[in-house]
């Protein structure tokens, strides 16, 4: 699992190594995982995040795969998460099957 983010406040360096409790919600099916916040760029006047944990199990990634769109939201409230100014978000992921059966296929060569 990886999932990028960003922010215009100040100061998420300074939590690099720590760990965040995240809630996702896959057309209906909740499931809550934790992240590392492995690492952060400045670009322009924001700063992205880079959040990450081990692989997810098999089954993780057939709620996936059966999904159309995706709420995180950041279940943890802490200081790291207060230098976040946006804590939920909802992206489109119906395309995610087709460029994981691409990847895979492309692995096996």
């Amino acid at each position: 699992m990886f999932i990028s983010w960003s922010t215009y406040s100040n100061g998420l360096e300074e939590f690099e190594g720590q760990d965040v409790k995240v809630y996702m919600e896959f057309d209906g099916k909740v499931t809550h995982t934790t992240l590392d916040l492995i690492s952060t760029y400045k670009f322009g006047g924001m700063t992205l995040a880079m959040f990450s944990n081990v692989v997810m199990p098999e089954e993780f990634l057939n709620i996936i795969r059966n999904s159309k769109n995706l709420i995180v939201a950041f279940s943890t409230k802490n200081n790291l998460t207060k230098v976040l100014d946006i804590q939920n978000d909802t992206f489109n992921i119906e395309g995610f099957t087709k460029a994981y059966d691409k990847a895979q296929s492309q692995c096996m060569q």
